[in-house]
């Protein structure tokens, strides 16, 4: 798996007893989904009409437990608009994006908004 990747592609249709079923194809997106072992609260999930792909950082992030400055500087913007991006054009059908963190939330926000993206974004705080 190479960085900024896209995880684990999601199907849109499910088999529910003998009929289809839509599926809602979401996009989840956070600073510490780096690799396939990443879980978070999309992983506890269990309702088979919603599928979860999880995006990846397109650079590793600094733990912003151990950074010097509690600002965000320019080039840490830059990688959560180009993340931000990369996850709203992955979203499915009849789903979305959820992220987490106040600057990679406002990263989407910003480039859905430049793209008039129709696309729920949801934040998770």
């Amino acid at each position: 798996m190479t960085m900024g990747s896209v995880l684990e592609p999601a199907s849109s249709q499910v088999q529910d007893h003998g009929r289809e079923q839509l599926v809602a194809d979401w996009t989840v997106v956070a600073p510490f989904i780096v690799d396939d072992d990443a879980r978070w609260i999309s992983d506890f999930v269990s309702d088979p009409s919603l599928r979860f792909t999880k995006v990846s950082q397109v650079a590793p992030q600094q733990s912003w437990h151990e950074k010097r400055s509690p600002k965000t500087d320019l080039g840490e913007w830059r990688r959560y608009c180009q993340t931000g991006l990369r996850a709203l054009r992955s979203a499915g059908a009849g789903g979305g994006v959820v992220t987490v963190f106040p600057q990679l939330a406002a990263a989407a926000g910003m480039q859905k908004r430049r793209r008039n993206l129709d696309v729920p974004l949801v934040s998770w705080f």
